[in-house]
């Protein structure tokens, strides 16, 4: 199972190393902070890919509905006959789509 995704305000908390160690106790606890410090990494790396595909999401969704209205006005593009359009007053929303999430 993985991780769960960190929210966009998570805190990470790494290790500090004590200047007063010896020698071999410093570099335990440096491994084990760098040990700790890849985790963390992974995790911001992690959410963000995961942000990052998400938005792809939504733009692959627009630039599909862009090509598929440039597509209706090209097939009436050049036309010698009258086109009527019908539009509600109001610009129809798309259902699911609700206000973007800022990044």
């Amino acid at each position: 199972m993985a991780p769960p995704e960190p929210s966009l305000g998570a805190r990470f908390e790494t290790r500090l190393i004590p200047h007063d160690l010896r020698e071999e106790e410093a570099l335990h606890v440096t491994l084990d902070a760098l040990s700790d410090l890849t985790v963390v990494a992974n995790k911001v790396f992690a959410g963000i890919t995961a942000r990052v595909q998400a938005q792809k999401v939504l733009v692959d969704d627009a630039r599909r509905r862009v090509e598929n209205a440039g597509s209706k006005i090209r097939a009436i593009a050049g036309s010698n006959r009258a086109t009527r359009v019908f539009s509600p007053a109001k610009f129809p929303g798309v259902e699911g789509r609700g206000a973007h999430a800022p990044v």
